[in-house]
């Protein structure tokens, strides 16, 4: 009887083994299988990505070869030489005649650099670091210098005879020639912080003339502060530029060339 008894009690717990070890493998190969579910997921999604980062690349280059295709043959090769390059301008019968630079995460890199980004007092022209294709009033900056390079000859228009003879800016973009018309030739002072009067006007945070107050306020500034007063008149919705160069009547002066597009 106890024999039996033994025998019913081995087999009992032989069983009971084979039961553990069926689950404990079941266990391992569920958890096996989920990882292996997980990685193939993993590997899709991972596939997926690099499909649409791949895709992104190719739209992005289709985009800049399409806009390199647009770019005016007259400047494609300057363009290759310095991709900073936004355009050109010139003022007939003066020494204004100069590539404009742009570069908007360093928006002053050029006040001291030349074509080829190196070290230089004269600096290079360049184009307000907010501003971009379509914005309304491109303000451009140059240095005034004594010989009367770069900006140095805007000076001479606070002589109204001068303004008759010169009244015309051609400023092409890289995509698009066009001349201007002076329609302001101005006034103004930068202020810096936390020197700036109470309600004072500052031209300079005005590069989109969003709306029409707005734009008729900017124009309403610089004939108030023109040297003299010019019959020509910007509406909104046209496109400006204000050339803006140092000036010496008082501490942090400007001299600007208000400009519209025709």
């Amino acid at each position: 009887m106890k024999n039996k008894f033994r025998i019913a009690l081995l087999y009992v717990s032989i069983v009971m083994l084979l039961i553990s070890a069926t689950y404990i493998g079941y266990s391992k190969y569920t958890k096996f299988r989920e990882n292996e579910l997980l990685n193939e997921v993993q590997e899709q999604k991972d596939e997926v990505i690099v499909q649409q980062k791949t895709q992104e690349a190719k739209t992005t280059k289709t985009a800049e070869t399409v806009e390199e295709k647009n770019i005016l043959s007259e400047y494609k090769k300057l363009y290759e030489e310095n991709n900073d390059l936004y355009g050109w301008i010139k003022i007939e019968d003066t020494v204004i005649d100069y590539p404009v630079m742009h570069t908007p995460k360093d928006p002053n890199f050029y006040i001291h650099k030349n074509w080829k980004k190196e070290e230089s007092v004269l600096g290079s022209i360049y184009v307000d670091g907010r501003c971009g294709e379509d914005t309304e009033n491109l303000i451009i900056y140059g240095h005034k210098m004594r010989d009367g390079s770069m900006f140095g000859s805007l000076a001479k228009y606070k002589d109204e005879d001068y303004y008759e003879q010169h009244k015309h800016i051609e400023f092409d973009t890289l995509y698009e020639k066009a001349t201007y018309e002076i329609i302001a030739v101005s006034k103004a002072v930068v202020y810096y912080e936390p020197n700036i009067p109470q309600n004072e006007y500052l031209f300079y945070e005005h590069v989109e003339l969003n709306s029409k107050e707005e734009f008729d306020d900017y124009m309403r500034y610089m004939k108030d502060n023109s040297y003299y007063c010019i019959d020509s008149n910007a509406e909104y919705g046209d496109k400006i530029i204000t050339l803006c160069t140092c000036d010496y009547w008082t501490d942090n002066a400007r001299l600007l060339v208000v400009a519209k597009k025709i």
